[in-house]
């Protein structure tokens, strides 16, 4: 992928100078990467968000004793 960054950041480079075989593996990787790293934001959101419905419930069940 490194190959292909630099060959792309270069001046007049087109699509047509980039092997498209090598463009498209590099693409899907890094789509890959950024749907597992969505993944794991989503799932630490979702666990910021439990324990606060947690701290919540618990203050609350000590308060109405």
């Amino acid at each position: 992928m490194s190959v292909i960054l630099l060959q792309m950041r270069g001046q007049g480079v087109s699509v047509k100078d980039v092997n498209q075989h090598e463009f498209v593996k590099a693409f899907a990787a890094f789509l890959k990467k950024l749907v597992i790293i969505s993944y794991f934001l989503i799932v630490i959101k979702i666990h910021q968000l439990r324990r606060e419905v947690d701290q919540l419930y618990a203050w609350d069940s000590d308060t109405c004793q």
